[in-house]
């Protein structure tokens, strides 16, 4: 039984790959070489030329080597895609067994199969054809895996457009179709399944377009060498733009929990507050020791004193403010650590002040 291999070596895939590849390449190179020759007339002087050249040619060298390595990375991927589709259609042909038996109309004898193979190439509809044919008339008949009948669409003669008979052979490479007509015209079609050897032109530009697996992971290790460089690059412009408030974070008092403690009462026992809570890491506790202050006025004279002391350190008030009772007034501290911490801290007092 005629049947075609779908799935091939890998091999097959990664030549296959390659020579899209030169194509690719080919094109883009005669275009730019058109472009080239349509442009350097404009250059009258020699040295005008010779810049040019130099110019083209080091763009030019730059496209096909960003092109070869973007080729390179997307082989794999692609080729896996190709393989697994050719596994399905292989599958579909290999596993779709013959569901019916055929007798021929003329002879009433069962006609035999002598070819299988899928109609369909997409991969949504993969259909299995098997052709019978009689053993002593020669008639055919054609059915898909799910019994449906198949039915040629007609040729017609170019010569008295009388409809063709179609004769096709499978031969151990190709396949042939020949078309007949009752008027004497005939023509046949031939589809060559050999794949064909690379030769000494092929083997060159596959050289010069294709990267091997040492130059693919040489390109993919400068491309992240340059994203590398470019995020720095970013990083120094966004740094040398923000200027003034990398300089302010540098000049932030950094203070640890006894600095601070001792920092913080300095300002608070001059203003009429007392006992800090020396055991405190985030959270405080003082006295107001003046007794004409009410509630609000206490709570808005101890957070200015604290955002003023605490202005040019690490150290902030915290969000939900300070708590009031029976004199007693609490809230919490939170310190600042990190470049990046720091510099949203800064952001948020320049918020503030403005």
């Amino acid at each position: 039984m005629s049947m075609l291999e779908y799935l091939k070596p890998k091999s097959y895939y990664e030549d296959l790959y390659d020579k899209l590849t030169v194509e690719e390449c080919k094109s883009l190179e005669k275009r730019l070489v058109k472009s080239f020759n349509e442009n350097v007339e404009r250059y009258k002087g020699e040295k005008d030329k010779k810049e040019y050249l130099r110019v083209t040619s080091l763009t030019i060298n730059l496209s096909f080597y960003f092109i070869k390595g973007e080729r390179w990375e997307k082989k794999e991927k692609i080729i896996k895609e190709w393989i697994s589709r050719d596994e399905v259609k292989q599958n579909k042909l290999d596993n779709t067994a013959l569901i019916m038996d055929v007798w021929c109309l003329e002879c009433d004898k069962e006609m035999k199969i002598f070819s299988k193979d899928l109609y369909d190439n997409n991969e949504n509809n993969l259909r299995v054809l098997f052709m019978y044919e009689c053993s002593d008339c020669k008639s055919r008949k054609a059915y898909y895996d799910d019994s449906e009948e198949y039915k040629s669409k007609d040729t017609y003669c170019l010569k008295c457009n009388s409809i063709m008979q179609e004769e096709s052979k499978r031969m151990k490479n190709k396949i042939v179709h020949k078309y007949n007509c009752q008027c004497g015209y005939s023509y046949k079609d031939e589809l060559d399944l050999t794949i064909k050897k690379e030769n000494v032109e092929w083997r060159k530009y596959r050289l010069k377009y294709c990267l091997t697996q040492k130059q693919g992971e040489e390109y993919e290790q400068g491309k992240v060498r340059m994203e590398q460089l470019d995020e720095l690059m970013k990083e120094y412009e966004e740094r040398d733009k923000n200027k003034h408030l990398y300089d302010a974070v540098k000049k932030i008092n950094i203070l640890n929990i006894v600095e601070l403690k001792n920092t913080l009462n300095k300002k608070i026992t001059i203003n009429g507050y007392s006992d800090l809570d020396k055991n405190v890491i985030v959270g405080f506790t003082v006295q107001d020791n003046k007794d004409d202050r009410n509630e609000y006025q206490s709570k808005k004279e101890l957070k200015r004193t604290i955002n003023e002391t605490l202005g040019k350190t690490n150290w902030r008030l915290m969000s939900d403010g300070i708590n009031y009772r029976l004199g007693v007034l609490s809230g919490k501290l939170k310190g600042i650590e990190g470049e990046e911490d720091l510099l949203l801290l800064i952001k948020v007092r320049k918020k503030l002040s403005n």
